[in-house]
């Protein structure tokens, strides 16, 4: 689709009419917002987008629930490869970060390259040089992906040579079976504004009872790039989706300075589309001549309001220096010498350089690293790190993850006191003015409440912007030849009577009933476990909704 088509869309041109719908033009969730940040999680430090650093101490979060489009969150609802939208004040920090899933529902026709849901294509990429590489959650790869499994794919909107329609996927979820969330985002077409209908791929959208969101607004048109959420049921043999509410992408209205990353499409004189956003890159001759269709890009400028066109003063693609996957944090869930979770995320050390004097025996829970590397071959849920440093002391202004319990509570304070293999350790941790709170509610901050904390280190100490509670460390497998408790969070994979597998961690339940629901494939879980007899066994599992 040709640049001209879209700065026409975004100016509120195309046919058809309708309802009034949501304008997705930055302005954030609950925010006025001065500048824009959207693309792929390629790692955490703070929270990493496409190779640039964002605080994640500063934002409110939100992402799609049971009931909302885009309800409160916590910071551990951002996954590595998650599609995001920051909304940036004048200092460049984030106000709010909305994880934003392209596609909700079963998986259609499959093969080696891709999978479709509710007709539109997705593509895996195992390529750097293509752009961020497909992470897989709750599944190890690409052939784990089945017909009738329920998923929820975030990526990169593109059109191939023949201008249909794909999703190239940086992230693919396995969701449980009973999951009733459907979505779908991609351009209108064929609007019936006297029907509510129009067409996104394959799937029929009824937007007749979709509910307003945001504060601006724009009139739905052909060729406009949507974001449709529902909760319904599919209707007319899985043909047609009754919207709860939809997401108009586009610019028009808002200026200020913007980052965006996709593929590049609709190459035309001096711009073209990315992200279903119009780029003019008329300064920039040189490096729009060594564009092609498909090439993922990382775009930065300023925002046209009357067009909504982003006015390009840099681009950079991944052909020519590829954004590697980049983590800095506490290490937790430490399993072995070789394999241990950084912010959440699992990580395979087995083959990492160990820089500035570290080695294996450096790694312990607690300890503070900064890692690269690439998502793996064998198992694209993992993270496979390539060089690896320990730093003594977390650096000031950074961001940390302790568990243990509460004790001392006061009027915006606590003490956290964790349980280590050389006896206890107690920190002072101050509550920040944005502290969200996850697996339950402020008021279950008491003392004696097991937690995880997401915290910001200071001169004066720790800061903590996000408390998950957390079941209560099992007590230690002493006498029966077991390890310390470890706790780990993932989907659940291969479930079987009797085992389980977690970010590639193949965990025997041991008779372990799940608490807070029914225990299922694509289950967000959290698990305290043991090694026993070579084995990793259940201590206690909860369901995270």
């Amino acid at each position: 689709m040709a640049l001209w088509c879209w700065l026409l869309v975004s100016c509120g041109g195309g046919g058809g009419g309708g309802i009034t719908l949501a304008l997705d033009n930055g302005s954030g969730v609950g925010t006025g917002g001065t500048g824009v940040s959207m693309g792929t999680v390629t790692g955490f430090g703070s929270v990493v987008i496409d190779g640039t650093s964002y605080s994640s101490a500063s934002p409110q979060y939100f992402a799609p629930s049971s009931q909302s489009e885009a309800a409160p969150a916590a910071p551990g609802d951002v996954v590595l490869g998650s599609q995001v939208q920051l909304e940036l004040d004048a200092q460049g920090n984030p106000s709010s970060v909305t994880v934003a899933p392209d596609l909700v529902g079963a998986v259609g026709a499959s093969d080696a390259g891709g999978f479709s849901v509710l007709g539109m294509r997705v593509r895996f990429n195992r390529l750097p040089a293509a752009g961020p590489q497909t992470y897989f959650s709750g599944l190890p790869g690409p052939l784990a992906v089945k017909p009738g499994m329920r998923v929820a794919v975030s990526g990169a909107y593109g059109l191939d040579a023949s201008g249909n329609p794909f999703f190239q996927a940086t992230l693919v979820e396995r969701l449980p079976d009973t999951s009733t969330i459907t979505g779908v985002s991609g351009v209108v077409a064929g609007l019936n504004s006297t029907a509510q209908t129009f067409q996104i791929g394959g799937t029929t959208v009824d937007y007749s009872g979709a509910t307003q969101l945001g504060s601006s607004s724009a009139r739905l048109a052909n060729g406009q790039f949507v974001k449709v959420w529902s909760n319904q049921p599919l209707r007319n043999s899985g043909q047609t989706l009754a919207a709860n509410s939809l997401r108009i992408r586009s610019f028009a209205g808002r200026s200020g300075a913007v980052q965006l990353s996709g593929l590049v499409f609709g190459l035309s004189g001096s711009g073209f589309a990315l992200s279903a956003v119009p780029i003019d890159a008329s300064a920039l001759p040189t490096r729009l001549a060594g564009l092609s269709a498909g090439q993922y890009v990382t775009v930065q400028g300023q925002i046209n309001a009357q067009t909504g066109a982003v006015v390009a003063s840099s681009i950079a693609s991944y052909v020519g220096q590829p954004v590697p996957t980049a983590i800095q944090g506490t290490i937790t869930g430490y399993i072995a010498a070789n394999s241990f979770f950084v912010r959440g995320v699992p990580v395979d050390a087995s083959a990492a350089t160990f820089l500035n004097g570290a080695s294996a025996a450096s790694l312990a829970d607690g300890v503070y690293v900064s890692l690269v590397g690439a998502v793996g071959t064998a198992n694209a849920g993992v993270v496979v790190a390539s060089s690896l440093s320990v730093i003594g002391q977390p650096p000031t202004g950074e961001t940390v993850e302790y568990r243990g319990s509460v004790s001392q509570l006061q009027s915006g304070s606590f003490v956290l006191t964790q349980r280590t293999s050389s006896g206890s350790l107690s920190t002072p941790i101050s509550l920040a003015a944005n502290l969200s709170f996850s697996n339950g509610s402020a008021l279950q901050l008491v003392n004696g409440a097991s937690v995880e904390v997401e915290a910001t280190k200071s001169a004066q100490g720790l800061s903590a912007y996000s408390i998950a509670f957390i079941d209560a460390q099992p007590d230690d497998n002493a006498g029966s030849g077991g390890s310390e408790a470890i706790l780990i969070h993932g989907r659940v994979e291969d479930l079987s009577a009797s085992s389980m597998t977690v970010c590639a961690i193949s965990i025997q339940l041991n008779g372990v009933v799940a608490q807070n629901g029914t225990l299922a494939n694509g289950a967000k879980v959290e698990v305290w476990l043991s090694k026993l007899g070579g084995n990793y066994v259940a201590r206690s599992i909860r369901i995270v909704n």
